[in-house]
């Protein structure tokens, strides 16, 4: 085993668990995404399960489409956000004088640590800033949910 090898096996091993909690957030996201456009697109809190026998069989592969249709575009947006985050990292790593298969300087070895450390931080930061400057607050949530319910029950 080279150095290299028992230097990434903690990555690998801390990587796969935030793998598993981003998956299950993302899941988590597009179905509840997917409850608030079928709320808007029908007019109903409830949802129709695969085998509800209540509703009709167009109803029900209705359902199935939108809901395909929205994990789609979670699954398309997260495969644009992994490679906008390669080509950062390619390029800084690149900018920083990065060669592959040699042993890299010092300068080099700071600069791709503080990429890995302060990029992802950077992220962080925007959205933080995007959320705080969110012109839909709760109360404009609530006013737009009032405006539907009193449309759809009119």
């Amino acid at each position: 085993m080279t150095e290299n090898d028992r230097a990434s096996a903690p990555v690998r091993i801390l990587y796969k668990p935030w793998g598993v909690i981003a998956g299950v957030a993302g899941g988590m996201i597009a179905g509840t995404v997917f409850k608030r456009v079928w709320r808007l697109v029908r007019g109903e809190d409830e949802v129709p399960g695969a085998i509800d026998p209540a509703r009709s069989w167009t109803e029900t592969a209705f359902a199935a489409a939108l809901e395909g249709a929205v994990f789609g575009v979670a699954a398309l947006l997260q495969r644009i956000a992994i490679g906008i985050a390669t080509a950062i990292l390619g390029w800084t790593y690149a900018s920083s004088g990065y060669v592959a298969n040699v042993q890299q300087s010092a300068h080099t070895l700071t600069a791709m640590r503080a990429t890995v450390a302060l990029v992802p931080l950077l992220f962080l930061a925007l959205s933080g800033i995007a959320m705080i400057f969110n012109p839909l607050g709760r109360s404009a949530n609530r006013r737009a949910a009032a405006q539907v319910s009193s449309e759809t029950a009119a």
